[in-house]
């Protein structure tokens, strides 16, 4: 009789078997390197950031502006 108990142990590994089933789902995972390129565009989205620093450069000549107006009289 313990010897018949072995066999039955054998029909689990196949269950494990199913396992490496999965990995073949995880062929989408290329797909997933596709990504990537979406990142590409957040890109573009860190451009206008530089944009707005420009705008900084600008509140600074309105106090200027009072030189300026100064040498305009002049």
């Amino acid at each position: 009789l313990s010897s018949p108990s072995p066999p039955p142990s054998l029909p689990p590994p196949p269950l494990s078997s199913p396992s490496p089933s999965p990995p073949a789902p995880s062929s989408p995972p290329p797909p997933s390197s596709s990504s990537p390129a979406p990142s590409s565009p957040p890109t573009p989205s860190t451009t206008p950031s530089p944009t707005p620093s420009p705008p900084p450069p600008p509140p600074p000549p309105p106090s200027h502006p009072d030189a300026g107006r100064s040498a305009c009289i002049i």
